[in-house]
């Protein structure tokens, strides 16, 4: 899974963004607000990990079983294609 650098994380506000780049006018896509697992995730997408090491790195970071960490990165990713990210 690659993510290129058309999609960045951003912290603005208080709050951590998965901002789009160099989007046209007739085109924008606003930015998605996620938490710290969330950014962790999309930050291991931009470093082309797959579904199981993402879920792998979930589970050693939150103490969590492997198949709940498998469900929230294929919720998550899921997620960010409802809202038009490319993946």
């Amino acid at each position: 899974m690659r993510s290129g650098t058309e999609y960045v994380v951003r912290q603005a506000a208080g709050s951590k963004w998965i901002v789009k780049c160099a989007q046209k006018q007739d085109a924008y896509m606003p930015p998605i607000p996620v938490n710290e697992c969330g950014a962790m995730i999309w930050e291991g997408i931009a470093g082309d990990m797959t579904s199981d090491e993402l879920a792998d790195m979930l589970a050693k970071e939150y103490g969590i079983q492997h198949e709940e960490a498998v469900r929230d990165v294929d919720a998550f990713i899921n997620e960010l294609k409802s809202r038009g990210v490319d993946l």
